[in-house]
């Protein structure tokens, strides 16, 4: 025993060493659980306002057309309006034909592409559009619907309502022959937009219920 140490002051000092021996893990266990805590209050909001600022939510399908038997499966629709449009005629007239029932019909439009400002954005409520360009070729401005703001109230009777330029940032697609999209009610869209220079657009819109 060194000399001046009592067994009383032995005692004390074991008992000082065990117990901070002791109770060191459960301090560095309190000091983990209380940083995990601060970082996840700092996180939290930090992920929130990311989720903020990223692009809308977007159902939008844009692909070949030879691709469409890929999501034939994705609506009970599909595979007859993607068969009607494989072998469809460019030679058809304007206008709106059955595909099966009411349900299901596509309408063939000719026109001319106009400069963005004249463009108005749309999205429906009850149908989603598959569009398909045979001629020509447009740019379609495509945002989540939640972006936009409304000028032209909903019309149930065209399934339709119009809305404002959006103040974000936008999808531009770029439809010409050969592709497809595919259009929900939540995906706000600008069809009709020219590419560079005014030019006449053969397309075809698909009406499905969505």
């Amino acid at each position: 025993m060194p000399e001046g140490l009592g067994l009383g002051r032995l005692h004390s000092v074991w008992t000082l060493q065990f117990n901070f021996e002791l109770k060191l893990p459960t301090l560095n266990i309190l000091t983990l659980a209380l940083s995990l805590a601060l970082a996840l209050s700092l996180a939290l909001p930090l992920a929130l306002a990311l989720s903020l600022a990223l692009p809308p939510h977007s159902s939008m399908i844009h692909d070949l057309l030879t691709h469409s038997a890929i999501y034939e499966k994705l609506h009970p629709n599909f595979p007859k309006a993607f068969a009607w449009l494989r072998s469809f005629d460019p030679s058809t007239p304007d206008g709106k034909y059955e595909i099966d029932g009411p349900g299901l019909t596509a309408g063939v439009q000719r026109y001319e592409t106009k400069p963005d400002a004249e463009k108005k954005w749309e999205a429906h409520e009850v149908h989603g559009d598959i569009q398909v360009v045979f001629a020509g070729e447009e740019i379609c401005g495509h945002t989540d619907v939640r972006a936009l703001t409304v000028t032209e109230p909903y019309q149930a009777a065209k399934d339709v309502a119009k809305y404002a330029h959006p103040a974000g940032p936008t999808t531009r697609l770029h439809l010409r022959p050969g592709f497809f999209t595919v259009f929900l009610p939540q995906d706000g869209h600008q069809p009709g937009v020219q590419a560079g220079k005014p030019t006449t657009v053969l397309k075809v819109v698909i009406k499905f219920r969505a």
